[in-house]
């Protein structure tokens, strides 16, 4: 039932923007940011969500969205995972903020980021940040108070992972933002890597937290 009244709100709101979205439309919507030297560009998976929260938030999801189709939610652990929509209605921002209508108690609901590869890449608040010898990380400026927590990476010279509770743009943003400042030699996202769909992260990717 709940599943009923998503699909009808969206398409009457979809209606009431008077835009149809195809699915060619759909491949085009991308998100980037600015390293020190190129832009770093992804397409969005068209009809699939990260999403983050406590475990048996999480598990009222998977049983929600289990019964209205088969492999509607898959596990990452037990505090993430990806829902796929089968029917798409509406814009993908439209949709994915109607997620987070449906299920309030998630922390973050994400786009699934696909590189040409077809690489997934899961983002969930963190940024990685090597800067000068010398340099304090939590002193680089206004954008470094966006984030909450600065620790050293071990084993590793003069990186840190920043984290903090905001979302797939406004990291992007803060990338772009910390990639100009003379004391940061590179920054990137502390992204989660896939193979494929839901499962197998890649061996030695980037993340060094648990999504």
């Amino acid at each position: 039932m709940k599943r009923l009244l998503l699909l009808s709100t969206l398409l009457l709101l979809a209606v009431a923007c008077s835009k149809t979205t195809s699915e060619n439309e759909e491949d085009t919507v991308t998100m980037s940011y600015r390293s020190k030297s190129e832009k770093i560009d992804f397409k969005v998976a068209r009809n699939e969500y990260f999403v983050t929260g406590p475990a048996e938030v999480l598990r009222k999801v998977q049983e929600a969205e289990n019964k209205e189709r088969e492999n509607g939610y898959r596990y990452l652990t037990a505090t993430s995972g990806v829902i796929q929509e089968k029917v798409l209605i509406g814009t993908f921002n439209l949709r994915l903020r109607e997620i987070k209508r449906l299920y309030p108690n998630l922390e973050h609901v994400e786009p699934v980021l696909l590189s040409t590869d077809g690489t997934r890449h899961l983002l969930q608040g963190g940024v990685l940040v090597k800067v000068l010898a010398g340099t304090d990380p939590a002193k680089l400026g206004e954008v470094t108070r966006r984030f909450n927590k600065v620790e050293k990476v071990a084993g590793e010279e003069n990186i840190y992972l920043l984290t903090s509770g905001m979302n797939t743009q406004q990291i992007f943003e803060a990338i772009t933002t910390l990639s100009r400042l003379k004391d940061v030699v590179w920054a990137e996202p502390n992204f989660t890597k896939l193979t494929n769909r839901f499962i197998n992260p890649l061996p030695g990717t980037q993340s060094n937290t648990t999504p």
